[in-house]
């Protein structure tokens, strides 16, 4: 961004321009106040420079530059993660084609943390979502006074924010604004205000928003770059066809995000970015997963999983989704922690999208196909699994059907799981 704040200055740093209920400026006073609180929070970490915390400017610059925990705060983090052709960013179970024979063996995979802030997709015309050049959105409950009342809310801006709407009003090149593009109402929001005649902010959101007359905004359970949030997860494959993989430590995988926001009301899942419901139900943010895997075929085997913890959402050491055709064996999992930080009397309040945290050593869902090759009586080694519902998984013997048969490599027992329902009424209570 900064060659084009430069070209911005150097074309229209003159020119003036107004915010609703602000003094004017220039466009060269915009680039100089973020180059400003650039620097602010570079000489505070690398040189110890220290700001008086009741200086305006710093606070600013601390709401938008600074990561006190130093955690990822974008939607997943992951230590090794394959998927089918395209990016990973979208839903899961989408990208399932045309990646395959992928071997790993004697592979460490630890110190996977995540706190993303949650945000909310904008749409245009309900065909498609409000950008920014970076991709990016708009955080408008960052940059808005108060939601809590849609019908008074105002435009406060940021200093990067501030800048997307000037580059607007000034630039037409593709090149320069990218991927760019600002709806009407979202112009009416920040340079004429939100009143009874222009309903600027229930605008931006095409007809629901925050806390105005029991509506709800429609794009929730993304991050600031409208990716499909999916959680801490140490190892991930997806639409991957013939693994073969061996000897695999995973631990030490932490999700520290809050709680679900309910700008979107009872929803029973992220709808971003062609999200599958059954593999990414209620709020998705808060996971934490040693190994996911979603239509896939091939061997797991001799996979160790510790230390997996989520403080607010499901923890599980491996996750098996749909359409899945696999052998395991070997399969170890200690210290699954699930909603840590919640207290009993919190979790008996939850509501969707936000689900009562589960802890699994393994959880495998409908419509997949699993092959435990094991000669041991527990098909999945496990210990100290705590959370709030831990009944509803698979994770041993007990749960697994009686249709098994001896062959060379063991005992091989077959299921076709149908694990877990999600059932909104009883999780909404």
């Amino acid at each position: 961004m900064l060659p084009r704040y430069k070209e911005l200055n150097d074309d229209y740093g003159d020119k003036e321009i107004t915010f609703y209920n602000r003094e004017t400026t220039t466009i060269s006073d915009l680039c100089q106040r973020i180059v400003d609180q650039m620097d602010m929070i570079y000489h505070n970490y690398i040189n110890d420079i220290e700001y008086d915390e009741d200086d305006e400017e710093w606070i600013a610059a601390k709401k938008l530059f600074y990561n006190p925990s130093g955690w990822m705060d974008g939607g997943s983090s992951y230590g090794v993660v394959f998927n089918g052709d395209g990016a990973a960013v979208v839903g899961m179970g989408q990208r399932i084609k045309e990646t395959s024979n992928i071997m790993m063996n004697n592979v460490e995979i630890y110190g996977i943390y995540n706190q993303v802030l949650e945000k909310i997709k904008v749409s245009i015309n309900k065909v498609g979502a409000s950008r920014l050049l970076l991709f990016d959105t708009i955080d408008w409950i960052a940059v808005t006074d108060s939601i809590e009342d849609g019908s008074t809310a105002q435009y406060i801006g940021d200093s990067y924010t501030d800048l997307i709407f000037a580059i607007k009003q000034n630039v037409d090149s593709w090149s320069y604004l990218n991927s760019l593009y600002l709806t009407e109402s979202e112009l009416q929001y920040v340079f004429e205000g939100n009143n009874a005649d222009n309903n600027a902010f229930r605008g931006i959101w095409q007809g629901g928003s925050p806390a105005i007359n029991d509506q709800s905004a429609s794009g929730c359970n993304t991050d600031i770059q409208l990716h499909s949030s999916k959680g801490a997860i140490g190892l991930r494959f997806d639409g991957t066809q013939n693994i073969d993989i061996n000897n695999i430590y995973i631990h030490d995988i932490t999700n520290w995000a809050d709680l679900g926001a309910n700008w979107c009301g009872l929803s029973v899942g992220p709808s971003v970015s062609n999200e599958d419901i059954d593999i990414q139900y209620g709020y998705t943010g808060t996971r934490a997963h040693g190994l996911i895997i979603d239509y896939v075929t091939g061997n797991i085997q001799n996979i160790n999983i510790e230390n997996i913890e989520s403080y607010h959402g499901e923890a599980i050491g491996i996750n098996v989704y749909k359409g899945c055709d696999v052998q395991m064996s070997g399969i170890n999992v200690d210290t699954v922690n699930a909603g840590t930080q919640l207290t009993s009397d919190d979790v008996d309040g939850l509501t969707l999208p936000n689900l009562i945290p589960r802890a699994c050593a393994m959880d495998i869902h409908d419509e997949t196909l699993v092959t435990f090759i094991d000669n041991d009586d527990d098909m999945v080694g496990q210990n100290n699994v705590n959370g709030y519902d831990i009944d509803n998984c698979i994770n041993n013997d007990d749960d697994i059907d009686d249709d098994s048969n001896e062959n060379e490599n063991g005992i091989s027992i077959i299921i076709i799981a149908a694990v877990i329902v999600f059932v909104a009424s009883v999780l909404a209570f």
